[in-house]
């Protein structure tokens, strides 16, 4: 008899004229992020609430940074992982991103929910993390991204992950999970995806102050930060510039192997709104170059990159998004804006996909694709 996960099941039995009826209780075993993994007993999602992530789920903390992880996962591999990104995560995030504030999340947003589902009111981010069924092993790998903005800051409210169930266990065996969800949480929280205004799109440059700061007077690095530029719709401007930055944990193509969280991407962070945050949560890191020798488009401090711009997996990913985009739409006469929470559900979303090369790429999607 196979069961389809934690929770409790009635059996029943009959035999001729005899029938007897059977209760059985499967538990979740308990779970620490040093714990050695365990195998769910099966392949299906398992709730996970009240969530054991996000201690307190739903009791704001208006001082600090509320991080409502909310767990839809198929193995304790799967959870560790989330488990370590998650206090990773919010021991470099120190505060609120709302300016204190709540809202009640309008019924009528088309957006994704966990088991335990949005907080009401909700405080600071909540993020859906799910396992599902996509296209199997390699392709499509996954999506994420921001549903809801506060109108107040422009950061994050809410937001959602989801993996490809027949992916997780290659990932996690090859050592580059961690880094995935790492990355893909970043997406979330605002690097790429709240950056917009500090972005220089003619040039490719970074100029938020602090993240300056750190490339000029930490680093040694002339000019600003490099903004990808290459790798064409959904890759460009969302990340760090791969040919500069190399492994950092923010560049648009993750391979396994070390992927370091460095100050930059703090920096970043704070630059877009997340005022108090602890440097020295980063991994120790220096860029290979500081990319003032190359020129791309005659700009002597951007590195262009030998990437694919387009391909099969690639246009896989940009429907697969796009179609995300439709089923979110946001129905005519909606105010787009409401109780202080901005849609936008509907106008971009992060696919990630295996190219034919073995990497992992990150591609946004937008409305206007």
């Amino acid at each position: 008899i196979q069961f389809g996960g934690y929770g409790t099941y009635l059996l029943k039995l009959e035999v001729a004229s005899l029938s007897a009826a059977l209760e059985i209780v499967l538990e979740r075993p308990s779970v620490s992020p040093t714990a050695s993994p365990t195998a769910f007993p099966s392949s299906s999602p398992t709730p996970l609430c009240p969530n054991p992530v996000s201690p307190g789920f739903g009791n704001s903390d208006h001082d600090g940074f509320n991080l409502w992880l909310d767990l839809d996962l198929a193995t304790e591999e799967n959870f560790i992982i989330y488990n370590q990104a998650y206090q990773r995560w919010k021991s470099i995030i120190l505060s609120d991103s709302n300016n204190g504030g709540t809202s009640s999340i309008p019924s009528h947003y088309n957006i994704e929910k966990c088991s335990c589902g949005i907080p009401q009111p909700l405080d600071d981010l909540y993020i859906c993390g799910r396992d599902v069924y996509i296209d199997g092993r390699g392709g499509i790998l996954g999506q994420a991204g921001p549903q809801l903005f506060w109108a107040s800051t422009g950061l994050p409210a809410t937001g959602f992950m989801e993996f490809d169930i027949a992916d997780v266990a290659a990932l996690v065996d090859d050592g580059s999970w961690e880094a995935v969800v790492l990355h893909e949480l970043a997406h979330v929280m605002g690097i790429g995806t709240a950056w917009g205004s500090f972005v220089d799109y003619n040039n490719g440059f970074f100029t938020g102050p602090n993240a300056v700061n750190i490339w000029q007077n930490q680093w040694g690095c002339a000019g600003l930060p490099p903004i990808e530029t290459n790798g064409g719709d959904g890759t460009a401007f969302g990340h760090w510039d791969e040919a500069c930055l190399k492994d950092e944990l923010m560049t648009g193509y993750l391979s396994s192997g070390s992927q370091p969280l460095s100050n930059l991407t703090i920096a970043a962070l704070q630059d877009i709104g997340y005022t108090k945050v602890d440097y020295g949560q980063a991994d120790p890191f220096t860029p290979p170059l500081c990319c003032n020798s190359r020129r791309l488009r005659g700009n002597p401090n951007v590195f262009a990159t030998s990437l694919p711009s387009d391909s099969a997996a690639k246009q896989k990913a940009m429907e697969m998004g796009l179609n995300y985009l439709k089923q979110h739409q946001l129905p005519l006469g909606v105010p787009r804006e409401q109780n202080g929470i901005k849609y936008v559900g509907d106008l971009y979303v992060k696919v990630f996909y295996l190219e034919d090369d073995g990497t992992i790429q990150d591609l946004e999607v937008s409305a206007l694709n």
